[in-house]
């Protein structure tokens, strides 16, 4: 629709917004998240991405990586209430593999190489795809999600799913042919090879 012939150009400087405070959690007002990317001192886009993503839904993050001494991250692990693992952790380099399923704090992981570690499963197996089938919406890790398929990409991309799943993993989505996508194992809870999980 034409508005006026003559126009080249709009300023929408005037427009203002106001958008209301949301109410969070108590125990999520400013926590302490670990990022563990793969280098702290030289962060990707995507690793930025993640920190101010979760900075945005306030809590309180500080990076590390293959660069973190291991007193240092010893010490981050402990005063840390969540730890977040990017897919970029180069898991050849990084020690927190070894002692990962006696970790006490929750564990947030997209590094497919790091599943084992954690007791999850066997590894972890890629397909390319943009979507996964929600199979428990109810799950606080699906929360906002409907039951079925949700799009998860605006384009085909490489995901990872889960082959010999540890028998009490909480499955909340997976592919079509069933690998699971998105799991959650609890403190307590059996490894895929028997061990128990000190915390999730």
């Amino acid at each position: 629709m034409a508005v006026a012939g003559d126009i080249r150009a709009f300023s929408f400087k005037f427009l203002t917004q106001s958008i209301p405070a949301t109410n969070l959690p108590a125990e999520q007002t400013r926590a302490k998240i670990l990022l563990l990317a793969n280098d702290s001192s030289n962060p990707s886009a995507d690793e930025l991405a993640r920190d101010a993503l979760i900075k945005s839904w306030n809590f309180s993050v500080t990076m590390a990586g293959t660069n973190t001494d291991n007193t240092s991250l010893t010490n981050l692990i402990e005063n840390s209430a969540a730890i977040y693992v990017c897919s970029t952790t180069d898991t050849t380099a990084f020690n927190f593999a070894a002692s990962a399923d006696q970790i006490q704090i929750g564990v947030v992981n997209e590094q497919p190489e790091f599943v084992d570690e954690l007791g999850f499963g066997t590894e972890a197996t890629s397909a390319w795809n943009n979507e996964v089938n929600v199979t428990n919406s109810s799950h606080y890790i699906t929360t906002g999600m409907s039951l079925g398929n949700n799009t998860l990409f605006t384009s085909i991309t490489e995901l990872y799913g889960l082959s010999k799943p540890a028998s009490d993993l909480a499955i909340v989505g997976q592919r079509t042919d069933t690998v699971p996508y998105l799991a959650t194992l609890s403190a307590g809870k059996k490894t895929y090879d028997d061990r128990v999980s000190a915390g999730r």
